[in-house]
């Protein structure tokens, strides 16, 4: 599934807005699942497909765009212009398909670009007054030195969706801060399903979990949560490539993390039913508003309770309690 980030650049009065991040844990189709390049593409791999069209068809492209296989996504539209520029970055394959289908251009991309991309530095933000995050490294060695004694996070924006900054990310932080509060001195039990940067395992570790686990469909994302797992002095008990669909935790999980598509939270309901311990609590998001609905009764059929749920901007983020005896 494609990579969403959001970014702002003042160069040339360019806004950038990278379509809403989410795991690409699960191909957009399933009997693509093991097929070669279906993966995250390594860096020096990464081909970017363009095309110019208009800012009516916004939400028309990205339907069409949302299902596609592992990608990252921009939209770029200038202050009073109607012009919208579409860049998918993917596997030349991916990018050779979108030409076919919908004309535009590719070509390859310099990895250099790619990482240009994020070198505007980033504010910190706050997670319910327990810890911080950072975007820039040299704000957060900063940050340790003169507060030591305040806990915090580096995860710097790179290949791998989560900095935190994205209303799904930024929900699915609040809320896991929430239910970490309900088990503090416990021996809790999470698992970060559709990890992206690692940064929800990462938090989990932060506020207190006994063990955590982080599962990813793209190796590249996987590579960087151990990265950003070293970089933080913090330990992911177990980091997993694979498909949601197929995941068996460790141990039973008093909590799960799922910033996954409304499509996979559906299609994956009974793995992730079966990896909840009884009581536990299911924190989800990467759904739309009027997704929401079908995403909570594919849970609430199968045992849940949904005993919250908030809204950002046109995005859900929900949590829901397992009923013990059920599945």
């Amino acid at each position: 599934m494609p990579l969403f980030l959001c970014l702002s650049v003042a160069w040339k009065k360019w806004q950038i807005c990278f379509l809403d991040p989410f795991s690409r844990s699960v191909p957009a189709k399933k009997e693509n699942r093991n097929a070669p390049g279906s993966g995250g593409a390594k860096t020096k791999e990464i081909w970017v497909w363009s095309k110019t069209t208009s800012t009516s068809r916004e939400e028309e492209w990205e339907e069409l765009l949302a299902g596609y296989p592992p990608a990252t996504v921009a939209f770029l539209t200038a202050p009073g212009s109607s012009a919208l520029r579409l860049r998918v970055y993917a596997a030349k394959k991916e990018t050779a398909r979108l030409e076919e289908l919908f004309g535009g251009k590719q070509a390859p991309l310099d990895p250099d670009a790619w990482q240009s991309c994020f070198k505007e530095k980033s504010k910190p933000f706050s997670v319910r007054g327990k810890f911080l995050v950072f975007g820039d490294e040299a704000q957060w060695e900063s940050h340790k030195k003169i507060n030591p004694e305040k806990p915090s996070l580096w995860v710097p924006a790179n290949m791998a969706f989560g900095t935190g900054s994205h209303p799904t990310t930024a929900g699915c932080l609040r809320v896991l801060a929430d239910e970490a509060e309900k088990l503090r001195g416990g021996k809790w039990v999470c698992a970060d399903l559709g990890a992206g940067s690692g940064i929800l395992a990462l938090a989990a570790r932060l506020l207190g979990a006994h063990r955590v686990e982080a599962l990813d469909y793209d190796p590249v994302c996987t590579r960087e949560i151990r990265e950003n797992a070293r970089n933080n002095h913090l330990s992911i008990n177990k980091i997993q490539t694979g498909d949601v669909h197929g995941w068996h935790p460790s141990s039973p999980c008093d909590i799960v993390v799922a910033n996954l598509f409304s499509e996979t939270l559906i299609s994956a309901a009974d793995p992730i039913v079966r990896g909840l311990a009884p009581c536990g609590t299911l924190i989800f998001s990467g759904v739309l508003r009027e997704q929401f609905p079908g995403v909570a009764a594919a849970f609430e059929s199968r045992g849940f309770a949904v005993v919250n749920h908030s809204q950002n901007k046109k995005w859900v983020v929900g949590s829901a309690r397992k009923i013990a005896g059920k599945l």
